[in-house]
């Protein structure tokens, strides 16, 4: 049976589809309908409730769980957390006064959502389980239940009363509605009355059930039946103002809603959604013929709830497309315009010309009086005549009929005629067709222009506000007809001339070009320049250009329909300003409407304000008064804040139907003070919206962060801004909106926010930074200003030690070798004399040994001074036979005592010159005061440094000997003292002398 049940519910449906197309007109609806599926984010095709809060969003119920809505985005929110909340089907939703949304959920519960809490009313408050269809708010803020059985339960803080249960009872089922001035009514089959403490008190009886009910926007209700449309005012008798249509079946209303300009909406549901208003009855088209609930919000829009259908917006179209269906003959049109008496006149695609006339199209080319050939182009003179090109029998002029036929034969250049430009009431300018050619007919006499050689087709001609006549061309020629000479004003764009499409001059002296693929050309005073979208323009296909006479330029282009104000407009073309381009289409319930081109005129500007624009589907008839219902600055709500792709921010984030896993991001919507950000973002992001529902894809933002923006940023319809790596520091985002009618928002939506430093980012870690770095700075300074003192006092004193080297070397070689080489000089001297000596052996035998003691003393010399031996080994080795050799000679016995081995040691030449010649002069004075028989000559290396001993077995002395010898004690103090070393000398009469030298080691250098 299940699978017969399924067909046979398909099967119902259809009929239904079927039926309600049966029921709706073929002509188009003068409301345009936008409809939002699952596709785009609702959460089910089928609406129950609607319902719009303080703020602006949209609230809407599905049976798949509950939705807000900005007029782009859809945020979903759940309630199958909450305790006895059986699924996320929400069958009936209602905002009351206090501004608490009220949920009538699958099987039963309530739902009251407040800004701060929430609670359920279930079975244990007493609410039956049956399907809720709405609720309504009485004067004292009790809300009703209204349920599909027809009975009712009344909700008051904790108190919940109930109807009796079932549909059985007196009467019948019970349908609720409050007043404009709160006050409850009720109706009970025919009765109609006031409910008051749970009962219904008759008010007046209709004579017939009624089936909804509706308080009136002013006073009163509004009453739906089977029969027709009933006004109720208080005081008075019921009226019926409207009998329903007949149509292919029968229908009941099920709900009413009076909108903003006094007209009742109908929902039914089997036959759709009508309107009564103005006296007239209107079926209106919906994406489905069954309508669960109605809604308006400030703007004028009406949303309708269907089931299955999705969400309606349906408001008064602003754009009507005017085709075949309006009785053109052809779709497709070519050229336009409107004669003094207020009359269309159209040229379409396949050369027919129709005229409007009583409400439809008069087709003049099937006329007995048409002179014959496809028309081209259409244009009206102010003098009420008429003017039409055609392919191949030159110009026509209509005035009450057909006046005059301008052929080659009258002077015309060529039958082909391509555009019409009418310069007064018996003055035209004509383009050619075949052949590019100007010509100026004026009372009769004619005026030929030669274009330039090469020229291609001309698409486009306007008049200025100076009277000149301004000429565009497909190959990008643009000219200039004055005081009866044609100048080339063509400007390359990019390096080419791209085709002209369209001209059009605005009296403030400036001329409009619209470019095939190069936006728009801006002429003005011998300066020129271009708008691309990269300024905000819509496309940069302009094939139309029409002024609305309301500060707005009007575009036809490939993709269709767009707008922009001339203020806009002329503050881009001079380098200051941003196009805030408003597109139409889908938003009007229309197709992309692409304009047509190749002939002028092609757009026309009505008497009664409408701008009308050929297109290839027909004609786009504007209203540009419209607008003026989407006048009103939306509100700006800056909805997120991320940063690293990790929500910080959230608008009404302490909603209490939302659910985190962790702490609940900051609240924007409660914010006072700023928000702290964490050091080093990536990358932060702000999402905002507006909240219109007029034309939500055409409202444009621009952005502002102070303290990182120098000007504002045109965001065009993007929703979102985001900036990458925030230093640290302060800052204020702002964001502010502008409708289609060019109101930018009165107020701004912003936040003041702190983007946290790194502890390396404050300023105290930086001064303590720039402390340390300068007490750094300024003990390595010192350290290398003590190293390099340190290494030129080394310096100096190697300059001194080589000095003091010098100065020894040159001392010693004066007292020894050059003491020696004197005598030697002397004794020769003596020698040559002959009175020296009373022998010449004995003088001789001096001289020799003089000699030896010089070449003695000069080895010595060069023994200190040679660099080879500045080692410990070498000093005592040296030394050691120093002293054997020198006692020898002198017939003394010697005992040397020297360590073995030596230990490997460095040792400076001055230590070494000094110590030598120290023990030299112990030597020296043993054998030359002494009398010893034996010396011993002993050398200690210690760790503290080295020490020799020179002990004799000679006569010893009290006190150091007179006379020179007493020198040689005190440079043995000396030599020693220079060094650092000490030197004791300990004798006593008879028992010889002891000379102890002692010789520090110094530090070795690194």
């Amino acid at each position: 049976m299940r699978p017969w049940s399924g067909i046979l519910a398909r099967m119902r449906i259809t009929a239904v589809l079927v039926l309600w197309s049966v029921a709706l007109p073929a002509e188009e609806s003068r409301w345009a309908a936008r409809v939002w599926q699952t596709d785009e984010g609702l959460p089910e095709n089928t609406v129950y409730g609607l319902a719009r809060d303080e703020v602006g969003y949209l609230w809407v119920a599905t049976h798949g769980g509950l939705a807000r809505f900005d007029g782009v985005r859809f945020e979903e929110f759940s309630l199958t957390h909450l305790p006895g909340v059986p699924n996320r089907v929400v069958r009936a939703l209602f905002r009351d006064r206090a501004g608490r949304l009220w949920l009538g959920m699958d099987r039963g519960p309530v739902v009251c959502v407040d800004r701060d809490k929430v609670r359920v009313y279930g079975e244990r408050e007493g609410l039956p389980d049956l399907r809720i269809t709405g609720f309504v708010e009485e004067a004292s803020g009790a809300v009703w239940v209204m349920y599909a059985s027809g009975s009712w339960a009344r909700i008051e803080g904790n108190r919940v009363e109930r109807s009796a249960e079932g549909t059985d009872r007196p009467g019948g089922r019970v349908v609720l509605a409050t007043d404009r001035k709160g006050r409850l009514w009720a109706a009970q089959g025919p009765r109609v009355g006031l409910m008051e403490n749970g009962e219904l008190r008759v008010q007046f009886e209709l004579g017939e059930p009624v089936e909804c009910l509706a308080g009136g926007r002013t006073d009163g209700l509004w009453l739906g039946t089977a029969r027709g449309l009933y006004r109720f005012t208080p005081g008075r008798e019921p009226d019926l103002v409207f009998r329903w249509p007949a149509g292919a079946r029968s229908w009941v209303p099920r709900l009413l809603w009076e909108d903003q300009a006094g007209g009742v909406w109908v929902g039914t549901g089997t036959a759709g959604l009508g309107r009564y208003g103005q006296g007239g009855w209107e079926w209106v088209p919906t994406s489905h013929p069954e309508i669960l609930c109605l809604a308006e919000d400030h703007e004028g829009n009406l949303w309708v709830g269907t089931a299955g259908g999705g969400l309606n917006r349906l408001r008064p179209r602003r754009i009507e497309l005017w085709g075949t269906d309006h009785g053109l003959p052809f779709a497709a049109v070519r050229s336009v315009c409107e004669d003094t008496e207020g009359r269309l006149w159209v040229v379409t695609m396949d050369g027919q010309l129709v005229r409007e006339r009583d409400g439809g199209w008069e087709a003049l080319t099937q006329r007995e009086d048409w002179p014959g050939g496809g028309a081209v182009c259409v244009a009206a003179d102010p003098a009420g005549g008429v003017w039409v090109g055609t392919r191949e029998r030159g110009l026509y002029r209509w005035r009450d009929g057909w006046v005059r036929v301008l052929r080659r034969s009258d002077g015309l250049w060529d039958h082909a005629i391509r555009s019409l430009c009418p310069a007064g009431p018996e003055e035209v300018w004509i383009a050619g067709g075949a052949r590019p050619w100007i010509q100026h007919w004026r009372d009769g006499h004619w005026q030929t222009f030669e274009l330039p050689a090469g020229t291609r087709s001309i698409r486009a001609m306007t008049i200025d506000s100076a009277g000149r006549l301004w000429i565009g061309t497909a190959d990008g020629l643009l000219l200039r007809v004055e005081n009866g000479r044609l100048r080339n004003e063509t400007v390359p764009v990019e390096g080419r001339t791209p085709s002209i499409r369209c001209l059009h001059s605005t009296p403030d002296g400036s001329l409009w070009i619209g470019y095939a693929g190069y936006g728009l050309g801006w002429w003005k005073d011998g300066r020129w320049t271009r708008l691309t979208t990269a300024h905000g323009l819509g496309e940069d296909y302009i094939s139309q250009i029409i002024s609305d006479g309301e500060g707005r330029l009007w575009f036809g282009g490939n993709r269709g329909v767009f707008q922009a104000s001339l203020m806009d407009l002329t503050a881009a073309a001079a380098g200051t300003g941003y196009v805030h381009s408003i597109s139409y289409g889908r938003s009007e319930g229309l197709p992309a409407l692409p304009a047509t081109y190749d002939s002028a005129p092609a757009a026309v500007r009505r008497r009664d304000g409408r701008v009308v624009i050929a297109t290839r589907l027909g004609l786009a008839v504007i209203h540009p008064g419209a607008l003026a219902r989407d006048a009103a600055p939306p509100p700006v709500v800056l909805e997120r804040i991320t940063v690293d792709d990790r929500t910080v921010a959230l608008y009404d984030s302490r909603f209490p139907l939302r659910v985190y896993e962790g702490a609940p991001p900051t609240d924007l919507r409660g914010l006072s003070g700023e928000l702290r950000l964490p050091p080093g973002p990536r990358k932060v992001e702000f999402a905002f919206t507006a909240l219109t529902y007029a034309a939500p894809e055409n409202v444009h933002f621009r952005y502002r962060l102070d303290g990182f923006d120098d000007a504002w940023v045109e965001a065009g319809t993007r929703r979102v801004a985001g900036y990458p790596r925030l230093p640290p520091g302060r800052y204020r985002f702002r964001v502010a909106a502008v409708t289609a009618a060019g109101v930018w928002s009165e107020s701004e939506a912003g936040v003041a926010f702190v983007v946290r430093p790194f502890p390396w980012q404050t300023w105290w870690f930086q001064a303590g930074a720039v402390v340390v770095l300068t007490l750094v700075l300024a003990g390595a300074v010192r350290w290398v200003s003590f190293r390099r003192l340190r290494r030129r006092l080394r310096e100096l004193e190697h300059q001194t030690a080589l000095l003091r080297e010098r100065a020894r070397i040159a001392k010693d070689i004066h007292d020894d070798v050059g003491a020696s080489l004197t005598r030697i000089a002397l004794l020769c001297d003596l020698a040559q004399q002959g009175r020296s000596e009373p022998a010449e052996g004995p003088l001789l035998s001096r001289i020799a040994t003089t000699a030896r003691q010089a070449v003695r003393s000069l080895d010595e010399i060069v023994w200190a001074v040679n660099p080879r031996n500045d080692t410990l080994a070498q000093m005592i080795d040296y030394t050691g036979q120093y002293a054997v050799d020198y006692l020898h000679a002198a017939g003394i016995r010697c005992r040397l005592e020297l360590p073995d081995p030596v230990p490997e040691r460095p040792m400076a030449p001055d230590l070494r010159h000094h110590c030598f010649l120290a023990v030299k002069e112990a030597l020296h004075n043993v054998v030359k005061h002494a009398g010893a028989t034996e010396v011993r000559v002993c050398a200690r290396v210690e760790p503290e440094g080295l020490y020799w001993e020179i002990q004799d077995d000679g006569r010893g002395f009290d006190s150091g000997p007179p006379g020179a010898g007493s020198d040689g004690l005190g440079n043995m103090q000396q030599r020693m003292t220079e060094v650092g070393g000490r030197c004791e000398i300990l004798s006593r009469p008879g028992c010889g002398t002891n000379v102890r030298l002692f010789v520090p080691w110094r530090p070795e250098p690194h």
